[in-house]
């Protein structure tokens, strides 16, 4: 069973990297640090209101799980959306 997690530790390092390369070049330190604000915002919202206990170790880490997975996603997507409401396109020059 080592080599077998060491395999899944290795994937899931190889992706975590991609994900997060990608989020940061599509969105950028102006970007990431006001949706990370907004994302603990909404979760403060949650523990003010009472819909997320602090207590509750589990549910807390699902929440910060489901945030940074929004964020990773807005990244990966943003430079899709970008390129496609530009009309850009992304060419290389080979043999130039």
């Amino acid at each position: 069973m080592g080599a077998l997690h060491a395999l899944a530790t290795v994937v899931l390092i190889i992706g975590w990297t991609i994900f997060l390369r990608t989020t940061w070049a599509a969105l950028g330190i102006n970007s990431v640090l006001p949706d990370t604000a907004f994302l603990g915002a909404v979760i403060w919202v949650l523990i003010d209101f009472d819909l997320l206990r602090l207590e509750s170790a589990s549910a807390v880490v699902w929440v910060v799980l489901v945030c940074v997975a929004l964020l990773l996603a807005v990244g990966m997507s943003c430079g899709h959306l970008q390129r496609r409401a530009s009309g850009q396109v992304e060419v290389d020059q080979v043999g130039v």
